[in-house]
Protein backbone atom coordinates (compact mmCIF):
# COMPACT_ATOMS: atom_id res chain seq x y z
CA UNK A 1 0.00 0.00 0.00
CA UNK A 2 1.56 2.88 -1.10
CA UNK A 3 1.24 6.26 1.42
CA UNK A 4 -0.97 7.71 -0.01
CA UNK A 5 -3.44 4.77 -0.25
CA UNK A 6 -2.29 4.38 3.62
CA UNK A 7 -3.34 8.09 4.26
CA UNK A 8 -7.34 7.60 2.09
CA UNK A 9 -7.95 4.07 3.62
CA UNK A 10 -7.26 5.30 7.18
CA UNK A 11 -8.84 8.58 6.89
CA UNK A 12 -12.18 6.80 5.51
CA UNK A 13 -12.02 4.79 8.22
CA UNK A 14 -12.19 7.42 10.45
CA UNK A 15 -14.96 9.09 8.70
CA UNK A 16 -17.02 5.48 8.51
CA UNK A 17 -16.92 5.58 12.15
CA UNK A 18 -18.07 9.34 13.03
CA UNK A 19 -21.77 7.66 11.40
CA UNK A 20 -22.29 11.23 9.98
CA UNK A 21 -22.94 10.57 6.28
CA UNK A 22 -24.72 13.44 5.92
CA UNK A 23 -21.90 14.55 3.26
CA UNK A 24 -19.76 13.01 0.74
CA UNK A 25 -16.62 11.02 2.28
CA UNK A 26 -15.23 10.38 -1.43
CA UNK A 27 -15.78 14.16 -2.19
CA UNK A 28 -14.19 15.30 1.51
CA UNK A 29 -11.17 13.21 0.56
CA UNK A 30 -10.91 14.28 -2.75
CA UNK A 31 -11.16 17.72 -1.52
CA UNK A 32 -8.42 17.14 1.33
CA UNK A 33 -6.08 15.02 -1.43
CA UNK A 34 -6.96 18.26 -3.99
CA UNK A 35 -6.07 20.69 -1.44
CA UNK A 36 -2.77 19.23 -0.44
CA UNK A 37 -1.56 18.76 -4.01
CA UNK A 38 -2.05 22.62 -4.74
CA UNK A 39 -0.10 23.90 -1.80
CA UNK A 40 2.88 21.63 -2.66
CA UNK A 41 3.36 22.80 -6.22
CA UNK A 42 2.47 26.23 -5.18
CA UNK A 43 5.45 25.59 -2.47
CA UNK A 44 7.76 24.22 -5.23
CA UNK A 45 6.89 27.31 -7.43
CA UNK A 46 7.36 29.99 -5.07
CA UNK A 47 3.42 30.91 -6.18
CA UNK A 48 3.31 30.66 -9.84
CA UNK A 49 0.18 29.24 -11.26
CA UNK A 50 1.61 28.48 -14.40
CA UNK A 51 4.19 26.63 -12.89
CA UNK A 52 2.12 25.03 -10.53
CA UNK A 53 -0.58 23.94 -13.42
CA UNK A 54 2.64 22.60 -15.52
CA UNK A 55 3.83 20.50 -12.75
CA UNK A 56 0.02 19.12 -11.72
CA UNK A 57 -0.34 18.27 -16.06
CA UNK A 58 -3.65 20.79 -15.51
CA UNK A 59 -4.87 24.12 -17.72
CA UNK A 60 -3.88 26.93 -15.57
CA UNK A 61 -7.55 27.96 -15.48
CA UNK A 62 -8.13 25.06 -13.38
CA UNK A 63 -6.05 25.74 -11.25
CA UNK A 64 -6.59 28.95 -10.83
CA UNK A 65 -10.64 27.73 -10.47
CA UNK A 66 -10.11 25.01 -7.65
CA UNK A 67 -7.33 27.09 -5.80
CA UNK A 68 -10.23 29.76 -5.33
CA UNK A 69 -12.16 26.66 -4.21
CA UNK A 70 -10.08 25.82 -1.75
CA UNK A 71 -9.52 29.29 -0.69
CA UNK A 72 -5.87 29.62 -1.46
CA UNK A 73 -4.03 32.86 -3.13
Amino acid sequence: MTALEYEAYFTTRELLAEDNLSWSIWDSIIRQAESGMLKAALECTDGNQTEAARLLQKNRCTVRTRMAQHQLS
